[in-house]
């Protein structure tokens, strides 16, 4: 075969192959396309993921508390239920009382006889000495009334105690009178001891329903009351006629 008849025939078969080249490589390109969009917008998805910073905000959120189900979150409540229960129970308990006996009026029922009373916080035994003589007590809610005999000195004391059953004294209290005073209260006067708190105006408005009248009070015993808005416990005030 001559040179020019093998040279023709060889491009005659090179045609075919070229062409079946470029489509395999078409054919390559087209097919890896999709796959390359798909591997981009799996990395786009993956930036835009919270846990995109990696493992240590997955650590983070996986370390969170994990409240279960089956235990209920009402324990605290109850415990302060437990609690405020225990502080009712506890305000509903009385205070303690102190115990405490004052003297607040006397006066004469009698030109023989003489009345002694006072109040009384807690319990146990009163007890009315007119200087060495006990007086009769009878107790009501306002507290004890006694009745005795009045001394002939001319001066004496008046004491009060409050008891417990075994004979210790819880409280007591003790005044030294003048019989001349208790002779006031023949005439329908009355004998207040002040005590601790008192002023002329809360004595006269107990005394009258009238604070105002304190007038009358200070103007009895002025000899005792340099300053009406000065006066003292145990001292003793005549009381016109209460």
């Amino acid at each position: 075969m001559s040179r020019r008849k093998r040279r023709n025939t060889f491009s005659s078969f090179a045609a075919p192959r070229g062409a079946i080249a470029l489509v395999c490589s078409w054919l390559i390109f087209s097919a890896l396309i999709p796959a390359a969009i798909l591997v981009i917008v799996e990395m786009a998805e993956l930036l835009q993921s919270p846990f995109a910073d990696g493992a240590d905000t997955q650590i983070a959120v996986s370390d969170a508390p994990v409240v279960s189900p089956d235990k209920p979150q009402d324990v605290q409540p109850q415990d302060n239920q437990s609690q405020n229960s225990d502080v009712a129970a506890t305000s509903d308990v009385p205070a303690p009382v102190i115990p405490k006996i004052t003297i607040r009026m006397i006066e004469a029922i009698s030109p023989e006889r003489m009345a002694v009373s006072g109040s009384v916080e807690g319990k146990g035994s009163v007890k009315v000495m007119i200087a060495n003589t006990m007086a009769t007590t009878s107790m009501d809610d306002d507290g004890y009334m006694a009745e005795g005999a009045i001394p002939t000195e001319n001066r004496f004391p008046v004491a009060v105690t409050l008891s417990d059953d075994s004979g210790e004294i819880l409280s007591s209290a003790r005044i030294v009178l003048n019989k001349s005073k208790l002779d006031e209260t023949l005439l329908g006067n009355a004998l207040i001891v002040v005590q601790k708190g008192d002023a002329l105006w809360r004595i006269a408005y107990k005394t009258y329903g009238q604070g105002i009248r304190y007038v009358d009070i200070y103007q009895s015993n002025q000899k005792e009351i340099g300053d009406p808005n000065l006066i003292y416990p145990d001292q003793v005030f005549v009381v016109p006629n209460p």
